[in-house]
């Protein structure tokens, strides 16, 4: 509610993804080995719009929750799986985002 008004309605996690992560899902990778090959096949993956790599750790970003098709191409491409989030925003950023938008 702002000045009277609802501004937004839905769970945290959705509010989150609409309010801060534009709608889009964003996945964390922590694999034992980041190859080319690995990344040139998460991003074929349909519904991954962008793949950033830093190391062992992959930042995923998509259009639905695709953990479960992540972890079986990690896994297929012979690397090791070692952690897997999916990003969560706290009610916290949430207000704030759209405590800032309503003024």
């Amino acid at each position: 509610m702002s000045n009277g008004r609802l501004v937004a309605v839905g769970s945290v996690d959705q509010l989150g993804r609409e309010a801060i992560g534009g709608g889009k899902y964003r996945i964390e990778v922590q694999v034992s080995q980041s190859t080319d090959k690995l990344i040139d096949c998460i991003k074929a993956i349909k519904g991954v719009t962008n793949v950033e790599s830093s190391g062992e750790l992959l930042l995923i970003n998509c259009e639905q929750d695709l953990r479960p098709q992540i972890a079986k191409t990690v896994i297929d491409n012979n690397c090791l799986l070692v952690q897997m989030k999916i990003e969560e925003y706290g009610l916290d950023q949430i207000y704030m985002k759209y405590f800032r938008e309503s003024q």
